[in-house]
């Protein structure tokens, strides 16, 4: 599980870093772009912190620098560097961070609850009355 968290952090890092980095004047896409930076950086620290809960602050810092790194480097292939832009990925990083935490939470508890209560030795086994075999 944690395998697989890893990866589609590394492809969602990757996802944003091509479409952040590539010089395109306008995305196409509906909605703000605060909320298109907001939604991929908490869907950047989601997965990690979800299988790893201990580790979520240190997700958030990651996500929160590389959305700074980012930042930093759009002037240099013909984007706008923008405070408002790496709030966005603050604020996402943040939220993913803490809904990962909370879903991973919920779905420990979840499994703990389906599992079947552990069946009693044989040696402490009693029958219908109540007597011991």
């Amino acid at each position: 599980m944690a395998r697989r968290a890893l990866t589609t952090t590394l492809l969602m890092a990757t996802a944003i870093a091509v479409l952040s980095l590539y010089p395109v004047p306008q995305s196409g896409l509906p909605g703000s772009d605060r909320a298109h930076h907001f939604l991929a950086y908490a869907l950047l620290s989601l997965p990690l912190s979800m299988v790893r809960p201990l580790f979520a602050p240190v997700t958030f810092l990651a996500a929160s620098m590389y959305g700074g790194a980012i930042e930093f480097v759009q002037p240099a292939v013909g984007r706008m560097q923008e405070g408002g832009d790496l709030i966005a990925n603050v604020m996402g990083a943040a939220v993913g961070a803490l809904l990962g935490v909370c879903l991973g939470f919920l779905s420990s508890r979840l499994a703990a609850w389906r599992e079947p209560p552990p069946l009693r030795d044989a040696a402490n086994r009693c029958d219908i009355d109540g007597s011991e075999r």
